[in-house]
């Protein structure tokens, strides 16, 4: 059974496979934000990332990168009785089980593009993989269930096979994320890897720093300018 969690329902506006190919495009549309899912079938590397995007947790070097922090969840290796490694994944992975969701915030302001790895994915049988993303200034979070969060029918069917794995990029608009919390309903867990985003290079914070600290400087000066005369 597959369950809905959405407080004003999701309609998928749009869909797009490419034909022998593994790969879709979904868009959903909730509380007057929209979401476009990617989700590629692709082999499995410690650096594997959405195209353009920088990892900012792969849950062994990086955990997680500068502006973001991360709360709850379990690490993992291999596969056990709760989890399963993500197809090709050798490395530590994120299995999120039934009672500690995972939460990675963006504290900069700055994603509109996320991605990761997940695999064995659930939409069936009670077992749910769910993902919640809010946003900075939006009308309310957009909650994904089951095969929303991997761009719905067009992609595998959510029945916990462990050979399913699956690269996922998120592009969000017209606002910017704040947050991603994963969770799962049923057990046993929902298992992904490789969180990375599209993000300013240092360069560019450092240009968009210097600006601001330049717009301050004038900004005094214009009102010390103002108290003389």
């Amino acid at each position: 059974m597959k369950m809905k969690l959405f407080a004003a329902a999701a309609v998928a506006v749009g869909f797009l496979a490419v034909a022998g190919s593994a790969s879709a495009t979904t868009i959903i549309t909730q509380g007057g934000e929209t979401l476009a899912i990617d989700a590629v079938a692709t082999p499995f590397t410690p650096t594997l990332t959405g195209s353009g995007m920088t990892m900012i947790d792969n849950f062994d070097s990086i955990s997680p990168a500068f502006g973001f922090t991360v709360s709850g969840g379990t690490l993992a290796t291999g596969t056990s009785g709760t989890a399963a490694a993500p197809p090709g994944d050798a490395t530590q992975y994120e299995a999120v089980e039934t009672d500690s969701p995972f939460t990675i915030t963006d504290t900069l302001g700055s994603l509109t593009r996320i991605s990761f790895y997940m695999g064995s994915p659930d939409a069936t049988d009670g077992l749910i993989n769910r993902l919640s993303v809010t946003v900075n200034g939006g009308l309310g979070p957009i909650v994904l269930t089951g095969t929303d969060i991997w761009g719905g029918p067009g992609n595998q069917v959510g029945d916990g096979n462990q050979n399913d794995g699956f690269l996922i990029t998120y592009t969000f608009s017209p606002q910017t994320v704040h947050s991603l919390t994963f969770s799962q309903s049923g057990g046993p867990a929902f298992e992904f890897d490789n969180l990375a985003a599209a993000i300013p290079e240092p360069a560019s914070w450092a240009l968009m720093i210097g600006g601001f600290g330049l717009a301050g400087a004038s900004l005094r000066a214009k009102r010390r300018q103002a108290a003389t005369a």
